[in-house]
């Protein structure tokens, strides 16, 4: 019964260990709702520290260029070589410059936030082709969005305001991707 005992305290011992010291994963505590109902106010999610394959949709721990240090949490909208146009409150997506753009179904967002995608235009007016609110995402860069679409400063607004900025986020400037539960 005793070498029973050391062995489960050995493996816990061990299992503690590992998830502490040698794991590849940390945790950040979301400030704000700009990622409400997917991640609450004040609710702390995990990320990888050690793998950062970026894909589309997935929501990433980032900085900007402009505030570096201070961490947003956002959705991957679309990536390199892509386009987003946003109109009347929806997000449309195009992969292939000879196909439309398709409605992004956002199935992710509160029922109250769908087709809640808004901007300020006149921010915008340097990096949108015509007037179509089309961005064309540049090489090694991504879109990224909140999912209180009402409350998220995030690409519609450049993480804050536009003038001389850019509303991309480039690759090195996402740290990490968080973990779904």
């Amino acid at each position: 019964m005793l070498r029973i005992l050391c062995v489960i305290i050995v493996l816990i011992t061990i299992i503690g260990i590992w998830y502490f010291y040698v794991s590849p994963y940390d945790q950040i505590e979301m400030n704000g709702k700009t990622m409400y109902p997917t991640i609450d106010d004040s609710e702390v999610v995990k990320y990888n520290t050690k793998y950062k394959w970026i894909s589309k949709w997935d929501i990433v721990v980032m900085t900007t260029q402009y505030h570096q240090g201070k961490l947003y949490i956002k959705r991957v909208i679309w990536a390199p070589w892509d386009s987003v146009k946003i109109r009347d409150g929806k997000v449309y997506l195009r992969t292939n410059s000879n196909e439309g753009y398709v409605y992004l179904d956002e199935e992710y967002l509160d029922p109250r936030m769908r087709d809640s995608t808004y901007m300020k235009v006149t921010w915008m007016k340097e990096w949108l082709d015509d007037q179509d609110n089309i961005f064309n995402i540049p090489e090694n860069s991504y879109f990224l969005l909140g999912d209180n679409r009402r409350a998220s400063t995030d690409s519609r607004q450049c993480f804050q305001y536009c003038t001389g900025r850019s509303p991309f986020i480039e690759e090195g400037n996402i740290l990490w991707v968080v973990e779904s539960e």
